[in-house]
């Protein structure tokens, strides 16, 4: 796992690529997109809007919350590795749910603010579960091995 600035940076920017194209399929569908191939192909307009936003509340301030919250409740030494890991993505996802949510709901919906304001919570019970178990079973291990190669020959 990521040791310094740099290396935390380049794990966010792969994890962020990973979820944000996960997130932005899944809201797509449950806006009622038709489950076929169109749906998965590359959403660049929202790509350019997400990807830096999702690394750098992942690298100024979700991680470092994220980990507080993580050694509250478990011990890295005396606690199985799984169990670890499952602590701290569910803290992150717990951060970056609503903040994530809040960002996509402002920038693409259409509403008044009193509509947003009911909608927002809605947005992150729909997504806080999705992204837990693609984080966790999806992107953490792809990212996790992409990284573990990598990781060498990053300072």
């Amino acid at each position: 796992m990521p040791t310094n600035i740099k290396q935390n940076t380049i794990f966010a920017i792969f994890m962020a690529t990973l979820m944000s194209y996960f997130m932005i399929n899944y809201n797509k569908f449950l806006l009622g997109a038709p489950l076929n191939r169109n749906l998965f192909y590359f959403p660049v307009k929202q790509y350019i809007v997400v990807l830096p936003i999702a690394v750098a509340f992942s690298v100024l301030f979700v991680n470092k919350g994220a980990k507080i919250i993580t050694l509250r409740f478990v011990e890295p030494g005396n606690t199985h590795p799984f169990k670890v890991k499952s602590a701290f993505t569910f803290a992150h996802v717990i951060f970056m749910a609503p903040l994530m949510s809040l960002v996509s709901s402002g920038i693409w919906s259409d509403v008044t603010l009193r509509d947003f304001l009911l909608t927002w919570p809605i947005k992150i019970l729909q997504n806080a579960p999705f992204a837990f178990m693609i984080n966790i079973f999806i992107a953490a291990p792809i990212v996790g091995f992409i990284f573990r190669r990598i990781k060498p020959y990053i300072n």
